[in-house]
């Protein structure tokens, strides 16, 4: 279970991680489950959503693209950025996404 909330694109999974605490992580080719310990690996980590069972409760977050690190049994994730679901303004995003599918549209 996750010990400390995620700051500034950096989370850091402390050891007893197991299945039922993480979901799998988004990787560039597909998902890593990870379980107690895991062969020690680095990834690269996709723009995509993270869930967490983090006090009694899941956490979910978007992740920006970067890279985890795997053994110890910890995961240590960094991000470009990182935004838990309860701080994403949908408006706000809706309103970029049009704004930038415009923009490609324009180009094309």
């Amino acid at each position: 279970m996750a010990q400390a909330p995620p700051e500034e694109g950096l989370l850091h999974l402390p050891s007893k991680l197991c299945r039922k605490d993480l979901k799998p992580i988004p990787r560039n080719s597909g998902q890593i489950g990870v379980l107690p310990n895991h062969t020690p690996i680095a990834i690269v980590v996709d723009i995509s959503i993270l869930r967490i069972h983090f006090n009694d409760q899941w956490l979910t977050m978007a992740l920006m693209s970067g890279f985890a690190r795997i053994g110890n049994n910890e995961i240590t994730i960094l991000v470009n950025d990182a935004e838990k679901d309860s701080e994403i303004n949908l408006q706000e995003a809706l309103r970029q996404a049009r704004t930038r599918v415009k923009a490609i549209n324009a180009i094309s």
